[in-house]
């Protein structure tokens, strides 16, 4: 038995892929040292995530794109421009070589998550799901021991991630899958509803506001006919009157707050430093690997600009960044088609599209590839199964 599962593996690329992307995910942030000139520290996962760059290259070098599709075609031409301007632009090669390898690993999971679901599509989706889950168990866990025992454990606060935005990212993301394709995983309705009310709690707990807005947005585009997810969305903002949560204060905020928002505040600034910043050239081919550290200011030192948008428009320019946003709204219109929407596409389009808006977990490491990884999964399931009608 052990002689086939070898011989099994050794001739399939893409199941050693997928085992060192689910080691990767699952790997504990763990720090080392800071690194020179950057703005991340080496860790754990960031070693791990070398392990499954290296599982990558023979699938990817075994792996047959279909060059008629025109999202194989979109993704090498994103592709390429990285490869070929970037070390043009970028003042330092080693920043331009480790963001063409991140961005590249990251591209490489949506045809790795659409072949992980034709290998078997209840063990793919349940990596994804469970992932999401265990993230919002740690965080309730350690939740629970500082509020009810006084034990502070910061390795259990937003799950993998330490901080509340990529948490929230990737628990949201697990979340709009288990809600469309729970029945494509096998997993049971106890096994549902107890992770339901799991990832509800920890995403209404998570202190990212932006990750329960964007949530709830993209469920009611998603689930505009159902009458169900609109009472949901009226629970929480009920909720947010008798509890004290940061992520439930989205439902509590008006212009004026939103105006006077002290993050907010520094995002417009760093934009208006950006301003002072580019010229033509930055402009429409960008600055280069890191380039907003030239500028952004985050707690008195350069810092990260909290826009997934604003850092693609600073590092690769405005060319890249409107083909961006062309694929934003090409994946939107093509999931408004009944397949993909019921496999939960509009809502994880929808999801991403918002979170973006004012946060860069679709580029950081491991939350970015697995945003990726749901996207080439849920394609997946809306061409190959057949979803029964729901309401």
């Amino acid at each position: 038995m052990l002689n086939n599962m070898a011989a099994s593996f050794l001739i399939s690329p893409v199941k050693i892929s997928l085992v060192f992307f689910t080691l990767f995910i699952f790997t504990p942030r763990i720090n080392f040292f800071q690194l020179s000139g950057g703005v991340s520290d080496l860790r754990l996962d960031v070693l791990s995530m070398f392990l499954f760059w290296a599982a990558l290259i023979p699938y990817l070098c075994f792996k047959k794109f279909k060059v008629t599709n025109p999202w194989v075609l979109f993704f090498i031409f994103l592709w390429f421009q990285v490869a070929l301007i970037l070390p043009i632009t970028s003042s330092h090669p080693f920043n331009a070589l480790g963001q063409i390898l991140w961005y590249s690993s990251m591209i490489a999971c949506v045809w790795l998550g659409y072949d992980a679901g034709r290998i078997k599509t209840s063990s793919a989706l349940k990596i994804v799901v469970y992932f999401s889950a265990l993230n919002s168990l740690m965080h309730l866990s350690g939740l629970f021991l500082y509020h009810f025992l006084g034990i502070y454990t910061k390795h259990l606060w937003f799950g993998f991630f330490h901080v509340p935005s990529p948490f929230a990212f990737v628990v949201a993301i697990g979340f709009i899958m288990m809600i469309h394709t729970w029945e494509d995983s096998a997993i049971s309705k106890r096994i549902f509803i107890t992770l339901f009310v799991i990832n509800m709690s920890a995403l209404l707990l998570s202190d990212s506001r932006v990750g329960a807005g964007a949530f709830f947005i993209a469920l009611i585009i998603s689930k505009i006919n159902n009458v169900r997810w609109f009472f949901a969305v009226g629970v929480a903002a009920l909720a947010s009157l008798l509890v004290k949560s940061k992520a439930l204060s989205i439902f509590l905020m008006d212009f004026e707050t939103l105006s006077a928002d002290p993050s907010l505040g520094v995002r417009f600034s760093n934009f208006v430093r950006y301003l002072e910043w580019v010229d033509l050239e930055k402009f429409f081919f960008g600055g280069g690997a890191l380039s907003f550290l030239e500028y952004s200011i985050q707690y008195g030192r350069p810092g990260h600009l909290d826009s997934f948008y604003a850092k693609i428009l600073s590092d690769h320019g405005f060319i890249f960044t409107g083909l961006v946003l062309l694929g934003f709204v090409a994946a939107m219109l093509q999931s408004l088609s009944r397949n993909y929407r019921l496999a939960g596409g509009l809502a994880l389009v929808v999801f991403i599209a918002v979170f973006s808006l004012v946060n860069e977990a679709l580029s950081s490491v491991k939350s970015g590839h697995f945003a990726f990884f749901a996207l080439g999964l849920c394609f997946f399931v809306a061409h190959h199964k057949v979803i029964k009608k729901t309401t």
